[in-house]
């Protein structure tokens, strides 16, 4: 059974990189109740934290979704790319992410009220949730999948925080972009393994975060001018 396979092989990771995914998962609690609080080094720091685990999926949690997870019956070439897709997607996503950390391209903010607000909290809570969330659906550690170490809570998370916030360069557009094509990705391969309930929940999200991006509320839209979003952000800093 694919499902079979693909939660061993998440087993098999939680347990050799548990200490990546608690501290991941610490590190992004701890800065999205700053960045709530609007401390100043909230959103330089949530970013990094958001872009190294796009990093660590691209580099070791992709293995969880390669050709031996896969069901036989599908075609080798499908077998082969898709994970290797995904693993560039992820390491182009945590290469824009850190280049947007060194230029301060996205002005990460949490809206200020209505559906968005409410959207962009539910991804927070259930992707670095997810662990219990999975408990649920009666996979228990280490077989559950985790926020930082396995796609789909990451892209809960991140895609509702980028498509609420405003980018001023293209850094952070690029970032968006390839973390929506990621949750396109999760929702076509979530079924071959038995997952029908992530693809539903990141769907929901992804075109969520799409429609925050393609139609940004008053709070969202970037500033006109560099001098009207230096001002913007010594408001906020006070």
């Amino acid at each position: 059974m694919a499902d079979k396979a693909f939660f061993d092989a998440v087993a098999r990771y939680n347990e050799a990189y548990w200490w990546l995914r608690a501290a991941l998962t610490l590190a992004c609690i701890w800065l999205v109740v700053d960045l709530a609080r609007k401390a100043p080094w909230a959103e330089a720091g949530l970013k990094f934290v958001l872009a190294l685990s796009c990093i660590v999926i691209g580099t070791v949690a992709s293995n969880v979704f390669s050709p031996r997870t896969f069901p036989p019956a599908m075609s080798e070439e499908f077998r082969i790319w898709a994970p290797l897709t995904m693993k560039c997607i992820f390491l182009g996503a945590g290469a824009a992410g850190l280049i947007d950390v060194m230029i301060d391209s996205t002005r990460l903010r949490l809206p200020r009220g209505g559906w968005r607000l409410a959207a962009v909290i539910a991804g927070c809570i259930l992707g670095l949730g997810f662990p219990a969330y999975e408990l649920v659906l009666g996979h228990i550690y280490p077989r559950a999948q985790a926020f930082g170490t396995s796609p789909a809570p990451l892209v809960l998370v991140l895609v509702l925080l980028l498509g609420a916030s405003a980018p001023t360069r293209i850094a952070g557009g690029v970032w968006f972009w390839l973390v929506a094509l990621a949750g396109i990705a999760i929702g076509v391969v979530a079924p071959i393994f038995g997952l029908p309930h992530g693809q539903v929940i990141v769907g929901i999200a992804t075109a969520l975060g799409l429609a925050m991006r393609l139609r940004p509320g008053p709070t969202e839209a970037a500033p006109a001018t560099p001098d009207a979003a230096k001002a913007d952000q010594a408001e906020t800093a006070t």
